[in-house]
């Protein structure tokens, strides 16, 4: 069980520094045959592990990889919320500004106009 854990964080931190969560379609079946693994096994390291589940999980790495991008790339920040969206891998508008708002407790343009 250890074993599957460190394996499973090291692949689950490859998948993070390659940025596989900014894939629009991106899924659990992505990770699980990544991972060569049991879904439901695969399932339950995330939550887990990262205390969400897995869209919950990506929605997270998405929202944090604009976050900093919006800090260094101040051009981005005259996108529309529909362009920031699909930038990191958002396929809905209401989607990107719900987990936006979950995550950092601003609408995407309330946040913009703050910074």
């Amino acid at each position: 069980e250890i074993r599957i854990d460190q394996d499973f964080e090291q692949s689950l931190l490859v998948f993070e520094q390659q940025k596989f969560y900014l894939n629009p379609s991106v899924s659990l079946n992505d990770l699980v045959i990544k991972l060569n693994a049991n879904r439901t096994v695969v399932s339950n390291y995330i939550n887990r592990s990262r205390s969400k589940n897995f869209n919950q999980y990506i929605n997270e790495l998405r929202i944090n990889h604009l976050l900093k991008r919006l800090d260094s790339e101040p051009n981005l920040r005259k996108y529309t919320i529909d362009a920031l969206a699909e930038e990191v891998g958002f396929n809905s508008r209401k989607t990107f500004s719900d987990a936006f708002l979950e995550h950092t407790g601003f609408r995407p343009s309330n946040y913009i106009k703050r910074i």
